[in-house]
């Protein structure tokens, strides 16, 4: 009885989520499928039921060859299988463009039935992040069908190549790690935001959460300090719900400078890296109202989180 009613509780809660994302949530989330991660943490999402929420109200995987190519053919199958919008972002590194013959990192995630409508380009041949406006105009002819979204890391160090560049670009990608200090995320972050909100570009916030990362305590509250830090730096050029857009990805991954000892699922868990993608998820409602301050009223958060755990 017990297991029926938790199953029905989480049935009509991701049907209740999904319903109202249609309407008025927009900013997207992404699972970033990391490149240090474990194969066998990676085959563990193979079971759908231990992450149906993110499975349903995803954007999709953001995902390379490795580790999931790295897995036997059904395996994979079963974690493609479970992502319900059937696209993908492909993790690509400029050095492995592949500039007359196909390209075998989409040719494999199409393979699973998934498109491929985004192209995150890494590394370009100077083995830097940012890719030259030569690169990108060759990129771009490459790959004509899709968007690419270009890696960078500081606006301070990358803005004005940004700026320069844009005509040329679809979107970038930057590694925001949630527990960056205010002053970073006002640097660093909020003119990224700006940026995209104006020139009607994709900002992907490449997430990897920590192995201490405990949802609850951490997370959620660096998340809406993100929100509330870019909206202040931009008061007068951003609107207050600015994450009310499909044009910014969150992406939770699970990578490291060495081997990821995190988990992806169950999305129910403290700490694993579905369940900041949930988290992000149940977010929503409040970071595409406007800016919300840590430690503000969420009561409508904790009944959903009620019933999920009932």
């Amino acid at each position: 009885m017990n297991t029926t009613r938790m199953t029905f509780a989480r049935a009509m809660t991701v049907a209740m989520l999904l319903v109202l994302s249609s309407r008025v949530f927009c900013y997207e989330v992404a699972v970033g499928l990391g490149s240090t991660a474990d194969k066998s943490a990676t085959a563990a999402m193979g079971d759908g039921s231990l992450w149906p929420m993110v499975a349903e109200l995803s954007w999709g995987p953001l995902a390379n060859l490795y580790p999931i190519g790295l897995l036997p053919r059904n395996q994979a199958q079963a974690v493609f299988d479970n992502f319900r919008q059937r696209r993908a972002i492909t993790e690509l590194p400029y050095g492995s463009i592949h500039w007359n013959d196909p390209q075998p990192d989409i040719s494999f995630i199409e393979s699973f039935g998934l498109s491929v409508p985004y192209v995150f380009v890494i590394d370009g041949t100077a083995g830097d992040s940012m890719l030259t406006r030569e690169e990108l105009v060759r990129v771009k002819t490459r790959f004509p069908d899709k968007k690419i979204i270009m890696n960078a890391h500081s606006w301070v160090d990358d803005g004005a190549h940004v700026q320069a560049v844009q005509d040329v670009l679809d979107g970038v990608s930057i590694e925001y790690i949630p527990h960056n200090s205010p002053y970073n995320i006002a640097r660093h972050v909020a003119p990224f935001a700006e940026w995209a909100h104006n020139n009607d570009k994709l900002l992907m916030f490449l997430m990897p959460p920590l192995p201490d990362d405990y949802l609850e305590d951490r997370f959620v509250r660096y998340v809406k300090q993100l929100a509330q830090i870019v909206h202040d730096e931009n008061d007068s050029l951003l609107p207050p719900g600015w994450m009310k857009s499909s044009r910014y990805i969150f992406a939770p991954a699970n990578y490291t400078f060495g081997a990821s000892s995190l988990a992806y699922v169950p999305e129910d868990a403290g700490n694993t890296v579905l369940a900041a993608a949930r988290a992000l998820l149940l977010m929503r409602p409040q970071l595409d109202a406007g800016p919300v301050r840590p430690g503000s009223d969420s009561s409508w958060l904790n009944s959903i989180m009620l019933l999920l755990d009932d």
